[in-house]
């Protein structure tokens, strides 16, 4: 079986390519980041299923990688899929990829799946489909193989399950496991930014108050807050009062009629609408003009 490694460079992201080993991201073991090559050293010495499973299980983070060893080939993607891949099987090849199109165009895959067309108006495709019948994604929390005979073998080393095990009166300690678990996280972050400038977006919600109270708490004062829409919107207005308050920089982004017409005549957006759909998610256009503008005025710079 011949195998075809394919990556897209301009869809926004630097992969290492290294002796049959790709891999993108950040990479933590356990609660230790990884640098690149002991990300490399990890994922080189993987040489069967059982020892990527093993390796697997320890990782968090956001990233993907490709392992490509004698006839065997090894893939994964993180535990919410923030890098996808994408794969088919091509007569006697298997291509895999970051590009969907890329996959889609090279083995003619121009029959879109009824039931996926479905699905999408939902905002995004279910399972390991995409919208065009021979052209599959690895699922959030996944690892494949695919042997020399052409099968493939899959593995969830994670997946959102819900179960009603508590009981009301376990509230308590389920505030406290939530505390720590996002603690960690956050410490993860700050761990990753390693001293760089975090942009934290800032609005009304409780879920971004919490981010930027919880990195005030942690000693973070590098913190860059921004907020969009029209002028005197009340989501812009919470959103500075938090900022004020915490000692952090605050930034504004208008939208306005004419400001969405140009930006969507960019070819920045569009090539932004080609990265967040994939032909699986419908993508979300509300966040990027105002991080587009934040790039552009020079507020942050993108690596």
């Amino acid at each position: 079986m011949a195998v075809e490694i394919y990556i897209e460079e301009k869809l926004g992201r630097n992969w290492v390519k290294e002796e049959g080993v790709f891999f993108t991201g950040c990479f933590f073991y356990d609660k230790k980041l990884l640098t690149e090559d002991e990300v490399y050293e990890n994922l080189s010495k993987i040489s069967d299923f059982d020892a990527l499973k093993s390796l697997i299980n320890h990782l968090s983070g956001f990233f993907s990688f490709i392992i490509h060893r004698d006839n065997n080939l090894f893939a994964a993607v993180d535990h919410v899929r923030s890098i996808p891949l994408f794969y088919t099987f091509c007569t006697e090849n298997f291509l895999i990829s970051n590009d969907a199109e890329y996959i889609r165009k090279t083995v003619g895959d121009n029959e879109l799946d009824p039931i996926a067309l479905q699905e999408f108006s939902g905002n995004m495709v279910c399972m390991c489909e995409t919208l065009f019948k021979s052209t599959k994604q690895i699922q959030v929390g996944e690892v494949i193989a695919i042997k020399n005979n052409n099968s493939i073998e899959k593995y969830r080393y994670f997946a959102f399950t819900h179960s009603e095990k508590y009981m009301e009166n376990d509230s308590y300690y389920l505030e406290e496991q939530l505390l720590q678990r996002f603690s960690e996280s956050i410490d993860r972050l700050i761990q990753y930014a390693n001293g760089r400038q975090l942009v934290l977006p800032l609005s009304a919600g409780y879920d971004s108050r919490f981010i930027a109270l919880m990195l005030y708490k942690k000693g973070v004062k590098n913190v860059l807050c921004y907020s969009y829409g029209q002028k005197g919107n009340f989501e812009a207005e919470i959103s500075k009062q938090v900022a004020d308050i915490l000692g952090f920089n605050w930034v504004f982004i208008e939208y306005t009629d004419e400001l969405w017409r140009e930006w969507s005549h960019t070819d920045e957006y569009l090539r932004y609408l080609r990265i967040a759909c994939n032909w699986v998610s419908l993508p979300h256009t509300q966040d990027w003009p105002a991080v587009w503008q934040l790039k552009i005025t020079k507020k942050i710079f993108l690596k």
